[in-house]
Formats: C-alpha cells, sequence, structure tokens
C-alpha cells in the first residue's frame, strides 16, 4: 500500500524541534507582520499650476511622508493628454516636467515607493488654455503672433526707433538708445520685446517709455534705459546671439558657443528657430537640446528667408526665389505646403522677410516711388498686397529697418 503524507504531519513534525536534540525552538510558519508597516499609510502628492496656457512648460513636483532618508522612488507617467497632444512627459526623481502643446485638459500620475510599500496613486489634472493675444502697441506689449515695423519717427536719426504694427503706423511704442538691434529682436510669448543692446552686447527686455500717449508732436523719450531690465544670459557677460523659444524660455551665445537659460554649453550652432519639447531648428537638422540627439533633415530647401515654430508641431521655413511655404517635422521631414503669390506688379521685394503664427510671409520691399519703402504681405491664401507705403508718410518709417514678430 502506498503511504501517504500529509502537510499535517510535516507541520507537526517541525513543531516538534530537531531529532538531533538541537532544540531550534517552534517553527512560525505564518507571514510575518513587517515592521516597516506600522505607521500611517504611505501617501504621495503632486504640487504644481492646475492651469496654462498653450506652449507653456509644465513643472510638477511630487513628495510624500515616507521617513526621512527612505529611498523614495517616483513613479510619474501622462495619464491622458488633449487629442492633439503630441507631449511627453520627462522626470527625474521628484520632479517632472511636460509641454502643454495643445489646448485640453491633462491628467499626470504619480505613484511612489519608499522600499517597502507603494503609495495609492495620485492625479494632477492641469488645463491649458489658448494664449490671449496681447497686442496694446501703446503700452509696449505686443502679439508674438503678428508682425511688426521696428522702424524710426525720424529718418537718419539713430535715437529715435520706434514700434509699430504694419497696419497702424501713427500708434506707436517708443524709447531706445542707438543700439537697440532690431534685426535679432523678438516677442516673448508673454508679449515683451527681448532685444540685444549692441552698446553693452547684453540681452534686454523693452518696457516703454513715455506710454501711453507718445505721438506727432510729443517729445521722444529721455533716460531709456532705465527701465529695460537685463535678461540673465548664464555663462555670458556679453552674448553675441540670441534666441527665444516658442515656451519662452531662451538660449544665448557668447565665445563660439550656444547656452541654454542655466549656462549649459548646447550642441548647436546658428540655431534658427526653438520650438516645442526642446527641438531646435538649424539648416540642415532638427537637435533635440536636451539629450543631444540630431536629425537630419529630408529635402531641407535653400535660400531661407524667415523660419518660424509651426502649429500644432514642427517648423515652418519660407525658402526659395519664389519663395515656398516649407513644413519641417520633428523628425526631420521637409514637406513643401504653398508657393506664395508674387509680389504685386510695381513692387518688388528685397529683405526682411518674416513669418506670422499663421505662416502669412511679410517682407520689406521698395515701391514705383523714389525711395519709396513699402512692406509687401504674401499670404497663405495665395493673395499679395502692400500693406504699408512711406508714400502716405506715417509717423514710423521704415528706412532700412526690420521687421520684428515672435518665435
Amino acid at each position: 500500500m502506498k503511504r501517504v503524507i500529509l502537510p499535517s504531519l510535516l507541520i507537526l513534525f517541525a513543531a516538534c524541534g530537531s531529532p538531533s536534540g538541537n532544540d531550534m525552538g517552534p517553527a512560525d510558519l505564518s507571514v510575518p507582520s513587517e515592521p516597516d508597516l506600522a505607521g500611517p499609510k504611505l501617501t504621495a502628492q503632486i504640487s504644481g499650476p492646475g492651469s496654462v496656457t498653450v506652449d507653456e512648460r509644465v513643472s510638477l513636483t511630487g513628495s510624500s511622508n515616507a521617513a526621512a532618508g527612505a529611498p523614495v522612488v517616483y513613479r510619474w507617467s501622462l495619464e491622458s493628454r488633449p487629442s492633439k497632444s503630441a507631449a511627453s512627459l520627462t522626470s527625474t526623481g521628484e520632479q517632472a516636467t511636460f509641454i502643454a502643446d495643445a489646448a485640453g485638459d491633462y491628467r499626470v500620475r504619480l505613484e511612489v515607493f519608499d522600499g517597502r510599500r507603494t503609495s495609492a496613486p495620485v492625479v494632477a489634472a492641469i488645463r491649458a488654455e489658448e494664449r490671449v493675444a496681447r497686442h496694446d502697441v501703446p503700452n509696449g506689449v505686443f502679439d508674438p503672433g503678428e508682425v511688426y515695423l521696428f522702424g524710426t519717427t525720424s529718418e537718419g536719426a539713430c535715437y529715435r526707433d520706434a514700434i509699430a504694427h504694419w497696419s497702424t503706423p501713427e500708434v506707436a511704442a517708443a524709447g531706445f538708445d542707438c543700439y537697440a538691434d532690431d534685426r535679432t529682436a523678438q516677442i516673448k510669448p508673454d508679449g515683451y520685446l527681448a532685444y540685444k543692446n549692441t552698446f553693452e552686447d547684453v540681452l534686454r527686455e523693452f518696457h516703454c517709455d513715455g506710454c501711453p500717449g507718445f505721438g506727432r508732436g510729443t517729445p521722444y523719450p529721455s533716460n531709456v534705459l532705465d527701465n529695460d531690465p537685463k535678461l540673465v544670459t548664464a555663462s555670458c557677460d556679453k552674448i553675441s546671439g540670441f534666441l527665444i523659444g516658442i515656451t519662452g524660455a531662451r538660449l544665448h551665445s557668447c565665445n563660439g558657443a550656444w547656452y541654454d537659460e542655466a549656462g549649459k554649453v548646447l550642441p548647436i550652432t546658428q540655431p534658427l528657430a526653438y520650438g516645442r519639447r526642446d527641438k531646435v531648428l538649424t539648416a540642415s537638422s532638427i537637435v533635440d537640446i536636451r539629450t543631444g540627439a540630431l536629425t537630419p533633415i529630408s529635402g531641407m530647401p535653400g535660400n531661407i528667408l524667415a523660419t518660424r515654430v509651426a502649429t500644432p508641431s514642427g517648423f515652418w521655413v519660407a525658402a526659395g526665389t519664389e519663395p515656398d511655404l516649407w513644413e519641417i517635422s520633428e523628425d526631420g521631414v521637409a514637406k513643401k505646403l504653398l508657393t506664395y503669390a508674387p509680389a504685386p506688379m510695381g513692387y518688388r521685394s528685397s529683405f526682411g522677410a518674416r513669418l506670422d503664427g499663421k505662416g502669412n510671409l511679410f517682407q520689406m520691399g521698395q515701391g514705383p516711388m523714389v525711395f519709396e519703402d513699402v512692406i509687401i504681405y504674401r499670404g497663405r491664401d495665395s493673395v499679395s498686397r502692400v500693406v504699408y507705403t512711406e508714400a502716405t508718410n506715417p509717423f514710423v518709417k521704415s528706412h532700412s529697418s526690420s521687421l520684428i514678430t515672435g518665435p
């Protein structure tokens, strides 16, 4: 007959001690109650903004009630995002960030692990809303999606610079000295203008002088730099260039190198546009300045006239002699979207091209009259027209000045 040893007999034998007589004490077969599970329940928390504007970088901070010195692990994830968003979450320890690249609701999840226990998940809800355009020229605030003339109220006088929208050249913001570089000035996403003062080689933020109320017959402001704060350019006391990103972040250069706001050297040369998710457009590639990854652009056009961060992603490039509008994806694919209509009869475009936030092209040019500076609009609607001319004797004149816009 086959003998069967029941599990209960094994338990009994184990409880009787060692057959050698060395008593090891009674065996404990129960699941031990871990002393570290005693005390308050492990919980996680997320702190950060509940609402942002589109294209803003969202920074979140996690925390827990884990014991001091515990090896806490933060497990972040982007639980949901709007259907038009391509946002991805980047996290390091208790910090997590993402770019809210589309309007709508985002949900970020966090769990913490202290080496013994895992907390229940917590979720932070963040709503991104479209940025409200600020077009308040009399107070020195500009819409980054629009194009403006950085001109002068007195031709030949460098100390009379002023900014006006091309459609309202009688309404101006003023307060610059002779060394404001209109060629590289950019409107930040918050509506304020960043410009390089070439006498100091520093980056400043323009704050309007004598506003509102500056116009024909009013004296030009004095002591114009007093209210234009210097912007921090880490690792560079003097800069040679700068670039504003779609999120408001800045890059700057000196001594042949480009840096981020923290002063970190970046793997780029001659950046053209600073887009979402830390992507930077150059003449031949897309560079992820966070990782250093470089993606060559397939079919990149030549003779680039203007660039801009595209909506909802990638970049726009106006290029060629026609010219054409191209879209460059973040994975480096160039796609021709359209050819702009030619300039109106009797007018020619020459220099200073800028794309607005819809992909319409604005170019400085000349009209049929002697010394007639003009601005030519070449739209995505296949329309071409002159939208500004010095033939009407506007308050803000071109006089070989520049067009400015946002990133």
